[in-house]
């Protein structure tokens, strides 16, 4: 039998389409798992696929509602998904239901607080029961948090205990600078979250070197590395690198 390994991932261009170097990025990296945008164009699936019958997909799903001063209800959430899920239903199982909902400064719609956590642990509940009804062959995972202080992404895990154990797997996401990429408060974050949850498959839908000023040649290794480390962990089931491109300046 074949070892496991965690799949190489890479989180896709944050846009409706892509354009062609984000293509021949994917082939020439052989990326085997690709960490999508709810609101990319299924034409951009198709292509993947066709490119790469093999590649697997991890879907965040997006509500542009969903900010610092409100978000959308469970119901209108759901509302909005399902239609994307249908659609994605040739191409993907893996939904995450949102993402970094504990940012601190709120710009995802909830907040580090332990009242916080209750509170988005309540709409998870709702919104996982809504979509497991509506699509049973779908896998949904509890979001990847922000990590560290003053996020509290340890605390939201505790808090979060119930959601995270009824969903089918755990979003991660593994930041670090300097030289913390095998730290376990950092590159090895997700270790933390092992502990926690032993049972539970981890993927990890976003991780980088976000060190300023960092040579490209640097970060490439580094990248390899930290592929190759994770290779320890049979619980991972995959590791997206963020982020292939964007339209957005503020990640170009």
């Amino acid at each position: 039998m074949a070892k496991h390994r965690a799949l190489v991932g890479l989180h896709a261009r944050n846009d409706v389409r892509f354009q062609e170097r984000d293509y021949e990025l994917i082939r020439l990296a052989r990326i085997e798992n690709m960490k999508m945008m709810s609101f990319t164009d299924t034409s951009v699936y198709a292509r993947l696929r066709r490119e790469n019958p093999s590649i697997r997909f991890i879907v965040r799903l997006y509500d542009e509602r969903i900010n610092a001063n409100s978000h959308s209800s469970p119901a209108e959430f759901v509302a909005k998904m399902l239609p994307v899920i249908h659609r994605l239903r040739p191409y993907a199982t893996r939904f995450e239901i949102h993402n970094e909902p504990n940012h601190a400064n709120g710009i995802e719609g909830w907040g580090a607080s332990e009242e916080s956590a209750r509170a988005f642990q309540s709409w998870y509940m709702q919104v996982l029961q809504s979509l497991r009804k509506a699509c049973p062959w779908a896998q949904f995972g509890f979001p990847g948090l922000a990590l560290n202080h003053p996020h509290r992404d340890l605390e939201w895990l505790d808090v979060c205990r119930d959601a995270i154990l009824a969903s089918d797997w755990l979003g991660c996401h593994c930041y670090w600078q300097h030289d913390n990429m095998l730290s376990d408060a950092w590159g090895l974050r997700f270790k933390l979250y092992h502990q926690r949850f032993p049972g539970t498959l981890l993927e990890i839908t976003e991780f980088g070197n976000s060190t300023p000023n960092l040579p490209q040649n640097e970060t490439a290794q580094q990248y390899a590395q930290y592929y190759q480390e994770l290779n320890r962990f049979p619980y991972l089931g995959s590791a997206s690198a963020f982020i292939a491109s964007s339209p957005d300046p503020v990640w170009a």
